[in-house]
């Protein structure tokens, strides 16, 4: 609401306003250290669960015996996360996941 106020007061002076969050959000896009996280939305709901556990640092086995499937199937998940958020790299899942932990 604050932000609100503060708002209309600059757009009254003729001045333009963006808000402390939309300025942090801006200074880590431009630094690199935000990643967008559009791409979250598209994962299923067991995607979201191996995610986390890579962001856990367990292997792939350790999340087949953990979930019950088979260890095919959590490097398809793998994969698929991969596309579905546009990283590549051998450690680019475990990085992803703990910036975005909250998100998961």
């Amino acid at each position: 609401a604050h932000d609100i106020v503060q708002c209309l007061h600059a757009l009254r002076r003729g001045q333009s306003f963006t808000s402390a969050g939309v300025t942090n959000y801006l200074f880590k896009r431009a630094s690199g250290l935000a990643r967008p996280t559009a791409g979250i939305g598209a994962l299923t709901p067991t995607e979201r669960i191996v995610l986390r556990r890579i962001g856990e640092y367990k292997t792939s086995k350790e999340i087949a015996a953990e979930l019950g499937i088979s260890f095919r199937t959590v490097e398809n998940h793998r994969h698929n996360i991969s596309v579905k958020l546009d990283v590549s790299g051998s450690h680019a899942l475990i990085k992803f996941a703990q910036q975005n932990s909250d998100e998961i």
